[in-house]
């Protein structure tokens, strides 16, 4: 018996928080393996609605380099999801947390081999004109 696979199924989809749509304020912190800040923080104001961005991003991996995501675990308020890519010499293995205070902040942690990176979002309000998106 031949299984049917589709190509966006529900099973694709990862239980993002809730966050709302309009200006967001990104600080990105990044750590070496070593535990060492790789750079001075990063701080990026755009246009998004997150968590729509968020699946945009792991859909892309799934397609255009062949990544697979596993959800390791989820509530209401969190996400930590697994992307495996593979890679010439080896998989890449990335570990995502999505944790929202409310629907206004969040926090992300990126952890790869290389290191690990952490942004903290908070909302700033409605975008000024609705076509300002960026991804």
């Amino acid at each position: 018996m031949a299984t049917l696979q589709l190509p966006c199924s529900a099973g694709d989809t990862i239980p993002f928080p809730k966050l709302l749509e309009g200006q967001w304020e990104s600080t990105f912190n990044d750590v070496g393996s070593d535990g060492q800040m790789s750079q001075a923080p990063r701080t990026f104001v755009m246009c998004v609605l997150p968590t729509a961005n968020m699946q945009r991003a792991v859909e892309r991996l799934r397609d255009e380099e062949s990544c697979k995501h596993r959800v390791i675990a989820s509530d209401t308020n969190s996400v930590t999801y697994a992307l495996t890519c593979p890679k010439q010499d080896g998989d890449t293995h990335t570990v995502v947390t999505v944790t929202a205070l409310d629907e206004r902040h969040y926090r992300m942690t990126v952890k790869t081999e290389e290191g690990s990176s952490e942004a903290t979002n908070r909302w700033l309000g409605q975008c000024k004109t609705g076509t300002e998106k960026s991804e």
